[in-house]
């Protein structure tokens, strides 16, 4: 009977588990975070919640139950999409800063976006009509 090497073995009991995906691996790093920051810090409550943080990420990579490690990895990915747009936003507005100024309609709240440097003009909102005037 032939000997297996650690590779071989490692792969026979990870067969049927499933494994790291994105959401363990934000975990390992939030959790890396958190033990630094008892280091630095000496307060034992973030090496709880790293270690924590540790042992959930382990569970979900050692999980037999891939059909629910699945649909968390889905919430992480549409939560992290969303934060990611929202970042996204902010960093194209504040790109545009010095060209455009940024108005909210007091009606609808609709983000108007309009040309710097006219004094006052009368903006109007193009989801609700609404007019309003602001200096720009």
């Amino acid at each position: 009977m032939r000997r297996l090497n650690m590779k071989e073995k490692t792969m026979r009991f990870m067969q049927g588990r499933y494994g790291a995906d994105d959401y363990a691996k934000f975990l390992l790093v939030i959790s890396l975070i958190f033990i630094l920051l008892a280091n630095f810090t000496s307060k034992s409550f973030f090496s709880v919640v790293g270690l924590g943080l540790i042992v959930y990420a382990y569970f979900r990579i050692l999980s037999k139950n891939p059909p629910k490690r699945w649909r968390e990895n889905q919430s992480y990915l549409k939560k992290k999409r969303q934060v990611m747009t929202q970042i996204n936003k902010m960093k194209h507005t504040w790109q545009q800063r010095k060209q455009y100024r940024f108005y909210k309609c007091p009606s609808c709240k609709q983000k108007v976006r309009v040309p710097k440097g006219k004094n006052k003009i009368k903006i109007t909102c193009p989801s609700c009509s609404t007019q309003f005037i602001k200096k720009t």
